[in-house]
């Protein structure tokens, strides 16, 4: 995460904004709200972990600029907070919301309603769609887990570690990595169209007249056909 927020400038008219952890903020956002304290900010165990991203969310909730949609040129729309009806400041009468909370925003405040930035200029490099902390931002970031144990696996049982792998140049080390990941995709497509083939037979097997197919031990039929019949007697 960046460490401190800093100036970018929105649209043609430069309009300034502040970006902190892919979030844009008014110039005029508290300054107990740019950083998280120093407790958050110091501890990593799992409750400070939980408790700086509710920080996030919090701010983000109220302070945000919020996206108003993608024009044809490549950009993205924002909105600020007060003209998205999230704050109310004195003397303005953009807010949607007369719920909305009060706040001191001193200087300019009015954004024109809307302003539009280019994604792919320099001011957005940080920029990132959900807000950190957000219940959307742990729902998009939580699909890195499964890609994560996916490459775990190729590089500990295909020897692709620093360790066991030897090949030396960029051409040797990305033709083994291209082997490995096709060999992994066949095997995957082979498991799961057994898969699908055995669910296909159990279905069929349970559609039948009598439910399921019953499988007969290898001795009943034996023990069916020899049940009046005497044992032997010893030679």
């Amino acid at each position: 995460m960046i460490a401190k927020p800093h100036t970018v400038t929105l649209g043609r008219r430069k309009q300034p904004a502040l970006m902190h952890c892919g979030t844009i903020l008014p110039t005029w956002t508290p300054e107990q709200l740019l950083t998280p304290s120093a407790r958050l900010r110091g501890n990593s165990n799992k409750k400070t972990k939980k408790q700086r991203q509710r920080w996030y969310a919090d701010r983000a909730k109220l302070y945000r600029y919020s996206t108003n949609g993608r024009p044809r040129n490549g950009g993205q729309q924002f909105q600020c907070p007060v003209h998205a009806g999230r704050l109310t400041t004195p003397g303005s009468a953009a807010s949607a919301s007369y719920s909305s909370p009060l706040v001191s925003a001193g200087g300019s405040v009015c954004c024109g309603g809307k302003v539009t930035a280019r994604l792919d200029s320099a001011d957005m490099d940080f920029y990132q769609q959900h807000p950190y902390g957000t219940p959307v931002w742990q729902a998009s970031y939580s699909r890195r887990n499964r890609a994560e144990s996916v490459i775990g696996k190729l590089k500990d049982k295909n020897r692709l570690g620093g360790e066991a792998c030897k090949a030396l140049g960029l051409a040797a080390n990305t033709l083994a990595a291209v082997a490995v990941v096709v060999a992994y995709n066949r095997k995957l497509a082979r498991s799961q169209k057994r898969k699908r083939r055995n669910n296909s037979a159990a279905a069929d097997a349970a559609s039948r007249p009598g439910g399921a197919a019953r499988t007969r031990g290898p001795d009943t039929a034996a023990d069916s056909s020899d049940a009046d019949t005497p044992p032997r007697a010893p030679p």
